[in-house]
């Protein structure tokens, strides 16, 4: 009876940790997405503004 229990305890927390795990992986592949969004728009903006001012020196 008492490794039954002990079986079934297993159970639940390995399902448990691997769900946590599996919505951990989720955010942080949420969060990499974000953050190489706003690099590149970062970086678009810093070429819009690099490009101004190289027109700005030019005239």
């Amino acid at each position: 009876m008492h490794s039954q229990v002990d079986a079934v305890f297993r159970k639940v927390i390995v399902k448990s940790v691997l769900s946590h795990a599996n919505s951990w992986v989720r955010w942080i592949k949420l969060s990499l997405v974000q953050a190489i969004k706003s690099i590149t728009l970062l970086i678009q903006l810093f070429d819009g503004l690099r490009e101004r001012a190289n027109g700005v020196w030019k005239a």
